[in-house]
C-alpha cells in the first residue's frame, strides 16, 4: 500500500477496491477500508458487488424484487432503481405462499425467500396467480455475489450467496437455466472498475491494470 502513496497519503495511480461484500453501503465500506488501511479511501474507489448494477439502465424504471442481506431496498434504491419491493414487502402482500410457522424460525428464511422467488419466476411476475404450464419466459434475475464460499472466523469455509442460487437454479434448472450474475469474477464487475479506474484518470484509457488480490 505504501507504495502506492505519496509522502502525503494521496494515490499515486487511480485505485479501485473490488469486493465481494453487498450487505452495505459504499461509503460505509470506504470508512471501513480507510482505518483498516490508514489511507483515505473515498466511496467512488469501490466496488461492492451491486455496484455494477449502476448501470443497467433499462432495470431502473421497471419494479424489482430485492432479496438479500442487510438494507436491501435502500441499497437498491440507491443504484437508481425506482420501484424496489423486498421479499418481506411481498411476503405480507401475500401470506398464503409462505406458509411456514414464522413463532418457529428466524426471520429472512432462506427457505421462505426460495420459495416465493421461484413463485414470482413461474408466474411472470404474478405470484397471486397459479403457476404458468409452460414456463413463461424467464423474467431477468441479477445475482450479484456467485461465491459459493467464503474465509470467515470459523476454520472451514462458510457457505456464500452462491449457494442460494445453485439451489434456485437446481429447483428451476428442469424447466429452464437462470441466467445474469454479477460480483467478481463476472466480468461486467470489472467492466466497472475499469470504469471507476478511468475517471480517476481523468477519463483518460488506461492501458496497463495490476490486480492484487
Amino acid at each position: 500500500m505504501r507504495k502506492l502513496l505519496d509522502r502525503d497519503n494521496n494515490f499515486l495511480f487511480p485505485v479501485v477496491f473490488v469486493t465481494n461484500a453487498g450487505s452495505c453501503q459504499r461509503h460505509d465500506k470506504a470508512q471501513q477500508l480507510s482505518r483498516l488501511l490508514e489511507v483515505q479511501v473515498s466511496p467512488e474507489q469501490v466496488v461492492l458487488s451491486h455496484s455494477p448494477l449502476q448501470t443497467l439502465d433499462d432495470f431502473h424504471d421497471k419494479c424489482v424484487l430485492v432479496s438479500g442481506q442487510g438494507p436491501v431496498t435502500e441499497i437498491a434504491k440507491t443504484l437508481g432503481f425506482q420501484k424496489v419491493l423486498s421479499v418481506d414487502q411481498l411476503r405480507v402482500q401475500h401470506p398464503l405462499l409462505d406458509m411456514v410457522d414464522h413463532n418457529r424460525r428466524p426471520d429472512l428464511s432462506m427457505g421462505a425467500n426460495l420459495q416465493l422467488l421461484i413463485d414470482v419466476l413461474l408466474t411472470n411476475g404474478s405470484p397471486g396467480r397459479a403457476y404458468e404450464v409452460p414456463p413463461p419466459a424467464q423474467l431477468p434475475v441479477l445475482a450479484c455475489n456467485v461465491d459459493l464460499t467464503w474465509m470467515a472466523e470459523a476454520p472451514s469455509p462458510r457457505f456464500g450467496h452462491g449457494v442460494f442460487l445453485l439451489c434456485m437454479e437446481s429447483v428451476y434448472r428442469k424447466l429452464t437455466g437462470l441466467r445474469g450474475a454479477t460480483g467478481k469474477t463476472n466480468l461486467l464487475t470489472y467492466q466497472y472498475a475499469e470504469k471507476l479506474l478511468r475517471l480517476q484518470n481523468h477519463n483518460h484509457k488506461i492501458s496497463t491494470i495490476y490486480a492484487i488480490g
